[in-house]
């Protein structure tokens, strides 16, 4: 695999130059910027802190991949989200459903073979999105996750 080898294919890009993406890397600026505006909100809460830390590190990412275009940036971009998904999932099942740390972990642990799952029926059914499908688990996870919380709260009310 040659890592610095250009990609063409994905979003607005048609061409291999640098800023063949503009507005994708532009938008990447807004990450970076949340990120600092959340670090500083949320300073004393260390989950929040490391979740804002994590923006920042997707947005650049993602604008190196958006201007640079190679599988490098392009595995950079993707270990970024995922790490982010990864640290929100661990820190939702901690807070929201309150469960310890080792069932959240558990929890991350059982999103990796739900993800391919979800990634290989998306492929299967609507194609392969540019690379995208993956992104899918985590949409179907955040609803998972609203209707488990719901179902928690009803029956703490009772």
């Amino acid at each position: 695999m040659v890592f610095f080898q250009s990609i063409d294919i994905y979003c607005e890009r048609q061409s291999i130059i640098f800023w063949s993406e503009p507005i994708n890397a532009l938008t990447n600026f807004f990450f970076i910027i949340i990120g600092f505006l959340l670090f500083i909100k949320t300073f004393q809460d260390k989950l929040c802190k490391l979740l804002s830390l994590e923006l920042i590190l997707i947005g650049f990412c993602s604008f190196l991949f958006h201007t640079f275009a190679n599988i490098a940036t392009a595995i950079l971009d993707t270990f970024s989200i995922i790490l982010f998904g990864f640290t929100y999932l661990f820190g939702a099942n901690v807070r929201f459903l309150n469960f310890s740390y080792f069932l959240s972990t558990i929890g991350v642990i059982i999103f990796i073979p739900f993800s391919f799952i979800v990634t290989f029926s998306i492929q299967f059914f609507i194609g392969h999105i540019n690379g995208s499908a993956f992104y899918f688990s985590y949409i179907f996870l955040f609803f998972l996750h609203f209707f488990i919380f719901n179902i928690f709260n009803r029956f703490n009310k009772k």
